[in-house]
């Protein structure tokens, strides 16, 4: 046995029960007071529960009844909430200046060179040359991590090759010799 665990000063609480010197409370004592709710201020009004409003329907809902994830919405308001992702906290407003602001902060481009590299590629993947239309995601600017420089626009599929390969030359030279390779490996062996 560790003879440091048996030094920590100890005191005891209301109940009887020892507990750390630092303690306002054994554990018995701060279960059996979150539980009655004592310490929140709803109590005082007959109410053992929080209660709050949804932000959408103005229901008053308690917070045992099913509340979404700090954002003060009910249950039902929240499906509706996820199921439209326009509805979400204004984010069609902030988006434009949220794209801009990481345009100019990552890349140090505006979104006018983004235009100008879009329109130079054609929509296209500077890679594979699939067009934007055909991929489900939009096209990742690629840039030189050691010179910052932007190198052009990837799809998500080469840009990932490149992330893998940590844009090693050597390691993608030995990935085309490989696969350029004609005979496969037999792991078994006739005995």
């Amino acid at each position: 046995m560790n003879p440091k665990l048996h030094t920590i000063p100890k005191k005891k609480c209301k109940c009887g029960s020892l507990m750390s010197i630092k303690a306002k409370s054994c554990w018995g004592c701060f279960l059996n007071k979150t539980r009655t709710g004592s310490n929140s201020s709803n109590y005082k009004n007959g109410r053992t529960t929080k209660t709050y409003k949804c932000k959408i329907c103005k229901k008053k809902i308690s917070v045992q009844a099913g509340f979404y994830n700090k954002t003060n919405l009910c249950a039902s308001c929240a499906k509706k909430s996820k199921r439209n992702p326009n509805f979400k906290h204004g984010l069609t407003k902030t988006r434009p200046y949220k794209r801009r602001y990481k345009l100019k902060s990552l890349y140090n481009i505006t979104e006018e060179d983004f235009k100008r590299i879009y329109t130079l590629q054609k929509g296209r993947c500077k890679i594979c040359n699939k067009h934007e239309k055909t991929l489900k995601r939009r096209l990742c600017i690629d840039h030189n991590h050691n010179t910052k420089k932007v190198r052009g626009l990837l799809c998500h599929s080469c840009n990932f090759i490149l992330g893998v390969s940590k844009e090693n030359v050597l390691i993608l030279k030995r990935a085309i010799k490989y696969l350029n390779k004609k005979g496969n490996i037999n792991a078994r062996t006739n005995s």
